[in-house]
């Protein structure tokens, strides 16, 4: 299986404890970093699954959480990064 990141969206001051609750539904399985460089109300998680699976799971089990979204590819801030990342997100 590959390790599927998630970026999480909390309410502001809510995030350590969305963070507590989604390593406790993921049963300690996985990486938790609430506020990434400095960013208030976001969570990333990396976790071994599917992330559409895990999307589902950390939405039911984690009420903090207010949208989950999967990261299916990463790109750097060029066009021709963005391109090749698209591309192969879609396969």
């Amino acid at each position: 299986m590959r390790v599927s990141r998630l970026l999480v969206k909390t309410h502001l001051g809510l995030e350590r404890i969305a963070a507590s609750r989604i390593l406790e539904a993921l049963k300690s399985k996985c990486t938790v970093k609430p506020f990434p460089h400095g960013s208030a109300g976001i969570i990333l998680v990396e976790a071994v699954g599917d992330p559409d699976g895990l999307a589902v799971l950390i939405e039911g089990e984690v009420p903090e959480a207010e949208r989950v979204l999967p990261v299916h590819a990463e790109a750097g801030a060029d066009l021709e990064d963005i391109c090749r990342a698209v591309v192969e997100a879609v396969k």
